[in-house]
């Protein structure tokens, strides 16, 4: 990558360089061309017979054409170069973008290998343990349990790959009704802590409704809970909603490393991965933030994400309240 950005660098350089010395040797010529029209007219009949006022003219009329021609070639050259180097500049940064897009993509086909084979050889040795030794009924329903555990997690990945197709192919249907948003979230937690055995701190202000699409909001809230789990480092997680106005706010905070703000934006791009080491080893797909955003922007709703005090990450969804579209 390196050794294509200076190729790039030289050859930016060496046209300038070309472009410079060609308006150079054009004005040299042009110069000596008007130099000649000069004393052809100094020896003409105008200049010769002491015509002034025609001499001087003739003079004045190739002195513009000098400065004309000069202009000319100038500002050909710069447009020129100026298109070349903007060509130039297109083509780098869409070779850039599509090898970012290369690499990411790599990196969620390794992702989702590695996310597959993980809960199967998990699930294969547990199923072994069963078919070779004789469990207790506590030990078989642990081991049925750890199952279950890695089947809600393939499912999980399936998915976000599922919903990422629809949304790529546009067939994504949404069923708008009214929705008691605090119980729908209040159900979610509790779900979430059952399913993944952690403790969510919940602050839920009751009775804030609105009229969105409930297996959409479903998919934002879990993803978003998935993911402050993943990055929480094992710190409290609080879940809280409060209405503004006609919408309702939604944040999910977590006592994490954070974002860098340089990637705050970039994390909803498909398959983005953060890059600092110290969440090298989470596991996922960079699919889970490019979802919410993709699916909250389909019901007219907004996300981001601000940094926690004293670390950690607040993402906070605002859902709007769509009432003219149960009209």
């Amino acid at each position: 990558m390196r050794r294509f950005n200076l190729y790039f660098i030289a050859l930016i350089v060496y046209l300038v360089a070309f472009a410079t010395w060609w308006i150079i040797l054009l004005n040299k010529q042009i110069t000596e061309v008007a130099e000649l029209r000069k004393s052809d007219l100094l020896e003409g009949t105008a200049c010769q017979e002491n015509d002034s006022s025609g001499c001087l003219k003739a003079l004045e009329k190739n002195a513009n054409d000098l400065r004309r021609e000069q202009t000319m070639i100038a500002t050909e050259g710069f447009v020129f170069l100026s298109l070349l180097i903007a060509g130039l500049v297109m083509v780098r940064n869409t070779y850039m973008k599509e090898r970012k897009l290369n690499l990411q993509q790599k990196n969620f086909i390794l992702s989702v290998s590695h996310e597959l084979r993980t809960p199967l050889a998990a699930m294969r040795l547990s199923t072994e343990t069963l078919k070779k030794r004789e469990l207790t009924k506590e030990q078989t329903e642990r081991v049925l349990s750890a199952n279950m555990e890695e089947i809600d997690r393939l499912t999980g990945l399936l998915d976000k790959v599922f919903v990422t197709t629809k949304l790529d192919q546009e067939s994504y249907t949404l069923e708008f009704a009214s929705i008691d948003l605090s119980n729908l979230i209040s159900g979610l937690a509790s779900r979430f802590q059952e399913i993944k055995q952690v403790k969510l701190l919940t602050d839920i202000e009751e009775d804030i409704r609105v009229v969105s699409d409930s297996q959409v909001l479903e998919i934002v809230v879990m993803n978003l809970l998935d993911n402050a789990v993943k990055y929480g480092m094992g710190k409290d997680i609080t879940v809280h909603l409060c209405q503004q106005g006609n919408n309702g706010i939604l944040k999910v905070i977590d006592q994490g490393l954070g974002i860098p703000d340089a990637e705050k934006k970039e994390v909803f791009q498909r398959f983005y991965r953060l890059e600092d080491e110290e969440y090298k080893g989470v596991e996922g797909t960079g699919l889970g933030l490019f979802i919410v955003k993709e699916l909250l922007t389909k019901i007219d709703s907004t996300v981001s994400i601000a940094n926690n005090s004293p670390s950690g990450s607040v993402i906070t969804v605002e859902v709007k309240c769509l009432e003219e579209r149960s009209k």
